[in-house]
């Protein structure tokens, strides 16, 4: 199997995600929260076409921990990296999970008409405030059956 959540909050959280729309996964560093989230959309990445999601780091640079731990889990089913700027996965069936930065909420309107099923933040503490969480949540309006 690419990824199972680890005994404890991991399975925890996976297990909880399954009745809620929105969940808050915290912990010390090195605590699984990266890996959760991957783990996590690849829970619903079935759906196919209609599993879009997306995982926001505050800047670019932060997504390097996620590309590299995702280059070790996706490829293991079927995931294909494109390495573009921005970069995102591709999965069998059509689901896509974009990798994405988002400094502030005065960069939403980059967003603006964009549908997503999955919406991932790593990190949120990092942003200053939670206005650009809140205005995405607009954008959790995708076709998939489950929404989070």
């Amino acid at each position: 199997m690419a990824w199972t959540p680890q005994t404890g909050p991991q399975t925890t959280a996976i297990e909880a995600a399954r009745d809620v729309d929105e969940l808050f996964y915290g912990g010390a560093a090195g605590g699984g929260k990266t890996d959760y989230l991957l783990g996590d959309f690849l829970q619903d990445v079935g759906q196919g076409a209609c599993w879009q999601g997306i995982l926001f780091r505050r800047t670019y640079p932060e997504l390097d921990e996620i590309v590299q731990r995702s280059l070790e889990i996706y490829p293991l089913v079927g995931g294909e990296y494109r390495a573009s700027t921005p970069p995102e996965w591709r999965f069998p069936g059509g689901a896509v999970l974009r990798l994405r930065s988002l400094d502030s909420d005065l960069e939403f309107p980059r967003y603006q008409g964009h549908s997503y099923s999955w919406i991932g933040w790593d990190e949120l503490p990092n942003w200053a405030s939670m206005a650009a969480y809140h205005k995405m949540k607009s954008r959790l309006r995708g076709r998939a059956a489950r929404k989070r």
